[in-house]
């Protein structure tokens, strides 16, 4: 039976955490970053997203770790956005997509991630800005 949570489904879900978790300043310059639309703006994905737990064949734990997506700022640092604060709920219904998908697709979770990351990233540029 395939999982019922579609790709808009998670990335419905991914758009909203995000929304969440913004303002980011970074460390180094000082650069605020206000929505998640002015973090993919003015940042450049670098390597794979990742799922720890994933990684570590663990689709229902008590306390996630959590996934991790990291892009560095125009100035050069490398800044994070992870999903350690998105609840329960959700942290096990993404990661229970991950395993139906990477078994239904016959590809990697990393893969499987940056798929999702990009189309997140085109989701997010194709709506008209705000403001």
């Amino acid at each position: 039976m395939a999982f019922p949570m579609t790709d808009a489904d998670i990335i419905r879900m991914l758009l909203e955490y995000s929304d969440g978790i913004f303002p980011k300043i970074c460390s180094k310059c000082g650069r605020r970053f206000g929505t998640f639309r002015e973090y993919i703006l003015n940042t450049k994905p670098i390597g794979s997203p990742t799922s720890y737990d994933a990684e570590l064949l663990q689709f229902k734990p008590e306390d996630p770790i959590g996934s991790m997506a990291m892009a560095n700022c125009t100035c050069g640092t490398t800044l994070a956005v992870s999903t350690q604060k998105m609840s329960l709920a959700q942290a096990h219904l993404f990661l229970e997509w991950i395993q139906s998908e990477t078994r239904r697709r016959g590809i990697n979770q990393r893969e499987l991630l940056e798929h999702i990351r990009d189309e997140v990233h085109k989701r997010v540029l194709a709506e008209p800005e705000l403001g």
